[in-house]
């Protein structure tokens, strides 16, 4: 008999500043653990209140050790950026849903998600 298949998913953590200068570090940053050795596909959206347009962050790939953290930045674009400059002089609310799907070598995936604020 042999070795019975991996159906685990990996846990993915997710770690984030719940609010964070989005326009000095030009988008977002976090950090992603897994439990496992996997494959992490990090990606996000931006919403400012009072508009209904949505920002698409840059999607970040990348390996990940087994219990290592590794930090991700989310870069937003020159549109991007504008936007939230402006939001933000106007006082209005600039939310972030940060998201990553990891994939261990079975193909099994796990996720997490984070809601952060731009100040």
């Amino acid at each position: 008999p042999g070795v019975p298949p991996d159906t685990r998913a990996p846990r993915i953590r997710l770690g984030a500043l719940r609010r964070q200068p989005a326009l000095r570090q030009h988008g977002f940053r976090v950090s992603v653990r897994c439990d496992e050795p996997c494959g992490a596909t990090v990606t996000g959206t931006v919403r400012i209140a009072g508009s209904k347009r949505v920002f698409v962050l840059a999607r970040v790939v990348r390996q990940l050790a087994a219990d290592k953290r590794v930090k991700v930045k989310l870069r937003a674009s020159n549109r991007a950026r504008r936007a939230i400059r402006s939001a933000l002089r106007r006082h209005r609310r600039v939310t972030a849903k940060l998201s990553v799907v990891g994939r261990d070598a079975a193909g099994n995936a796990g996720r997490a998600s984070r809601k952060v604020r731009a100040r």
